[in-house]
Order: structure tokens, then C-alpha cells, then sequence
């Protein structure tokens, strides 16, 4: 899993679009992806998550809306955002 906003962003992002993609041209109904992002040094200020923000408008750029989204915290200073879309018409 690539974390939007490192080295490999470009490369995650361009991976994430493809997927949506092929799940819209397979004609699948819902969409979940796991969006990876860094918690900020300081979590109790207000910021922007530039990585997930571009995830996401890749994602309904290839034709998915949001629907629902989830935070799961990890350990080693990762969230994860699972995202579930909904094939738009």
C-alpha cells in the first residue's frame, strides 16, 4: 500500500485511478478503497489531508461518488481511510 504523499505518490495515485477504473468498466455497483494517510505531528490541529483529498478525486473522477468513510488508526503514526463510493449514473 503506497502512502499518498510520500516519494511513490504519483505512483499510488495513478494506481488508485486505474483501479476505479476497471471497477466502473466491470460494472460493479460499489467501490471500496483504503486510502493510507500520515497522522500531523500535532492530531488536535485543524489541517488538510492533500494525499486523501487527491485519492478521492481521482476515485469520482472515473465516474464513483463517496459514500461512506471510515478512520482506522495504526500504530506506527498511519491512518487509514476506508472509503466505500457508489457507482454514479
Amino acid at each position: 500500500m503506497g502512502l499518498f504523499g510520500d516519494d511513490n505518490d504519483s505512483q499510488a495515485q495513478e494506481q488508485i485511478s486505474q483501479d476505479a477504473r476497471i471497477a466502473f468498466d466491470r460494472g460493479y455497483q460499489v467501490y471500496v478503497a483504503y486510502i493510507p494517510d500520515e497522522v500531523p505531528k500535532k492530531y488536535r490541529q485543524v489541517h488538510t489531508s492533500w494525499g486523501a483529498t487527491e485519492a478521492i478525486s481521482r476515485i469520482e473522477r472515473e465516474g464513483w461518488l463517496l459514500n461512506h468513510m471510515l478512520e482506522s488508526m495504526y500504530g506506527n503514526g498511519v491512518r487509514v481511510l476506508t472509503c466505500t463510493f457508489r457507482r454514479q449514473e
